[in-house]
């Protein structure tokens, strides 16, 4: 196995066709209660990356474990990279990452960590979504507001790449009354930004 990333939460290796992401132990926890948590987070990311998988935008997930993840690993580019390397225009970008965001929020997948590093653009030109660690299950239109919203800053580098997204995400709802409640949302998220800074 060779090892690709090591964060705070866990150490991700790569095996053959596989990607195997191990959650690791917290020596300032209690072993029991340390124990409890990694297979608590473990088995809601593979609960969460196996409801995706009738959508194929996300690795499909192999196997589980207490404290181990194991899923297919998508061989590509990381977003920005992508897009540097003019493999994908920054418009087709937005449309496809508000895509993929539309579907998991259909499922109540949250995503929580919407940044270029957790998409991958695949040697097919497919767009995937990666990194389900800080993933939750919800309905509330609140949390796939901050999703969407969260996409002005973490794709910065590219300025026009929120506008298109919003326009994109927006126009994927078949329903007005949704979609000027979701719109509501995201300016409500905006506006409570704008009070903490002029505070």
């Amino acid at each position: 196995m060779d090892l690709i990333s090591e964060g705070a939460e866990a150490k991700v290796y790569s095996e053959g066709n596989s990607v195997i992401k191990e959650r690791v132990s917290k020596n300032y926890r209690h072993p029991k209660i340390d124990s409890q948590i990694i297979s608590s987070r473990t088995r809601l990311e593979a609960k969460i990356i196996d409801k995706l998988k009738s959508f194929d935008c996300a690795p499909k997930l192999i196997s589980v474990s207490e404290n181990e993840i194991t899923m297919q690993k998508v061989e590509g580019e990381e977003l920005n990279s992508a897009i540097a390397d003019n493999k994908i225009s920054v418009e087709d970008a937005a449309n496809n990452v508000a895509r993929i965001l539309f579907l998991l929020h259909s499922k109540n997948v949250i995503h929580g960590d919407v940044t270029p590093k957790n998409f991958i653009l695949d040697n097919n030109s497919k767009l995937f979504v990666i990194d389900f660690g800080l993933s939750v299950i919800s309905t509330r239109e609140e949390d796939k507001a901050y999703d969407i919203a969260m996409c002005k800053e973490t794709f910065s580098l590219y300025p026009e790449f929120y506008e298109s997204l919003e326009q994109s995400y927006l126009k994927l709802f078949d329903d007005d009354k949704k979609k000027e409640t979701f719109e509501e949302r995201l300016q409500l998220i905006f506006s409570r930004g704008r009070n903490k800074k002029k505070n």
